[in-house]
């Protein structure tokens, strides 16, 4: 078999090709990479959200404006401050009614997959949201090893696996189809 030789003609028109080929290709990974981490943030969102729960929960309760409050906007009115202490008031308030819409959020969805889970025939879905509820909803948290025990002394592997299974499925809740993995 023969050498074959190109001209240089041909040789930049090869070239070229090979450049556009490779930026096609570098850009379809950065695309699918860009893709994968949203996805992977949206799991680490949903279990931010679920682990700060009950914090999101407190400081709701405890913010000093209630919801009436927050409503009145001449609240700001019965107070001389400057612009600055005016404008850290209204973020509190934007705070806690944006932390009430989540929490609010949060216990919808909750909800819903409650009544999914335990409405399955299978064991291994509907310990799902219990696992899920003891770790992170109930007013006390459990360990994985105190939730062993109450579900009839399963293994903690068990309680990891029943909450990273819940994880994506409660990520496509709280973020809609934002939350999905689509290929």
């Amino acid at each position: 078999m023969g050498k074959i030789v190109f001209n240089a003609e041909e040789t930049q028109f090869i070239k070229e090709i090979v450049e556009e080929a490779t930026l096609n290709t570098l850009k379809a990974f950065k695309k699918e990479e860009k893709e994968k981490n949203k996805y992977d943030r949206r799991l680490r969102n949903t279990e931010l959200l679920l682990k700060n729960y009950r914090n999101l929960k407190e400081h709701m309760k405890n913010a000093v404006f209630t919801n009436t409050e927050i409503e009145n906007e001449n609240v700001d009115e019965e107070f001389d401050f400057e612009d600055n202490e005016e404008i850290y008031i209204s973020s509190i308030k934007r705070t806690r009614k944006r932390t009430e819409i989540i929490v609010k959020h949060i216990n919808n969805c909750m909800e819903y997959y409650t009544y999914k889970c335990l409405n399955s025939t299978r064991e291994e879905v509907q310990r799902r949201v219990q696992v899920i509820k003891m770790l992170y909803i109930n007013d006390v948290q459990m360990s994985y090893s105190e939730i062993a025990e109450e579900l009839g002394n399963i293994s903690t592997k068990t309680v990891d696996r029943a909450r990273k299974s819940a994880i994506p499925e409660l990520a496509a809740l709280f973020f809609g189809i934002d939350g999905l993995k689509l290929k």
